[in-house]
């Protein structure tokens, strides 16, 4: 603890913790190793968290501080509806947001907390819609579209859990998209429309846009073609199964 190693500390703790059970010292060693883990946290989620266990184990004064502090910088972060005329700063700054609300609501305990969390999550929403991807740098990509580093075509978004979604880019800029379903045997789209839907109105930038129904054929295999504000189109089906859509400029 004295060397601020906390998560070493609280895992020496919670190993010792039937052999330390009676010791009258434990409480205050927990709650300090949380202290310093409140210390060394670099968001406000991981410092609200880190607080409030402290405060459960122990409280005192100082700790009780360091609560109501951590959980005001929470509040004002979920409530600040700042956009950058940046889009990389604004995406960026977005998810962030959206990660700290999705963790604040965790706390249910908290009304006024878990209310700030679901306002400030319904604001991200509204705002990341504002952003077309099509011609948006690759940062803004995979920052709304919640992509881990080096997640390649995977994105954080539920509705698209089993899809792989490629981005086109040239010059450091997105030219389009080509969606299938990701696993091998299980190509199709079928079942994820409403991802596929967010995704095609996220890309082209336009509210209303939605994947065509598919063209009356005898044939097997029936492609639809057309432009969402510019924006061309391809739904490809096999059967009545909706197998591939392509968003812009891509050649898969």
């Amino acid at each position: 603890i004295a060397a601020r190693q906390s998560e070493a500390a609280l895992e020496k703790l919670n190993r010792w913790a039937g052999a330390l059970s009676s010791d009258p010292e434990a409480q205050e060693l927990r709650a300090s190793a949380l202290d310093a883990r409140r210390v060394a946290c670099t968001d406000d989620l991981c410092r609200f968290a880190a607080a409030r266990d402290a405060r459960t184990v122990r409280a005192t004064p100082t700790r009780d501080a360091a609560f109501t502090e951590a959980r005001g910088r929470l509040l004002r972060t979920l409530t600040a509806r700042e956009v950058s005329p940046d889009p990389a700063v604004t995406a960026r700054s977005l998810r962030a947001v959206s990660s700290l609300a999705a963790g604040a609501s965790a706390f249910y305990e908290d009304s006024e907390l878990v209310g700030a969390a679901r306002d400030a999550t319904t604001w991200v929403e509204a705002e990341r819609a504002r952003i077309k991807l099509v011609g948006a740098p690759t940062s803004v990509v995979d920052d709304i579209l919640e992509r881990s580093a080096g997640a390649g075509s995977a994105t954080g978004w539920p509705e698209l859990r089993g899809v792989a979604v490629y981005a086109s880019t040239s010059a450091g800029r997105c030219e389009g998209f080509y969606v299938i379903g990701s696993a091998p045997g299980a190509r199709a789209l079928t079942g994820r429309e409403p991802g596929v839907g967010r995704l095609l109105r996220q890309a082209t930038g336009r509210p209303e846009a939605t994947v065509r129904a598919r063209p009356t054929s005898s044939r097997t295999d029936t492609v639809a073609r057309w432009s969402e504000g510019g924006t061309p189109v391809v739904a490809r089906w096999s059967g009545n199964a909706l197998m591939e859509l392509r968003i812009g400029n891509v050649n898969p």
